[in-house]
């Protein structure tokens, strides 16, 4: 282990000659919420490694022993409602809510790849 960090390590792994730094995170789940109104709910917050406010899906880091246990869980779930919300200390949640029905044609507004993952297979299984 080269770096000890709260929320992921990182580890050298080497294979013969070469070697890797390996970034170990405990994993994160995102999801795509559709309310009863077929609004998707959208969050902006500032991301330092961006530089910049950006536009995703509602995520977060999964704790310890929590499941699942892959690297990133995506859901989907449908007729939500509005309830309290919880960030961390040293975050600033906008809410932003877009219109299913327009989230195809707003897609260039999002640069974060887990946000247009997201919102496409939404798209492509609710098209189906």
């Amino acid at each position: 282990m080269v770096y000890d960090g709260k929320l992921f390590d990182v580890t050298i792994e080497r294979w013969g000659d070469h070697e890797r730094e390996i970034v170990e995170h405990p994993g994160a789940v995102a999801i795509v919420a559709v309310d009863t109104d077929g609004m998707v709910a959208l969050v902006r917050q500032r991301r330092e490694a961006a530089r910049k406010e950006l536009l995703e899906l509602p995520a977060g880091t999964l704790e310890e022993g929590e499941q699942p246990l892959e690297r990133m869980h995506l859901f989907a779930a449908e007729g939500v409602e509005s309830g309290p919300a919880s960030p961390e200390e040293d975050e600033q949640l906008e809410l932003i809510r877009w219109r299913v029905q327009d989230v195809a044609a707003r897609l260039g507004e999002i640069e974060d790849a887990k946000t247009l993952a997201g919102l496409l297979l939404y798209l492509h299984e609710t098209s189906l």
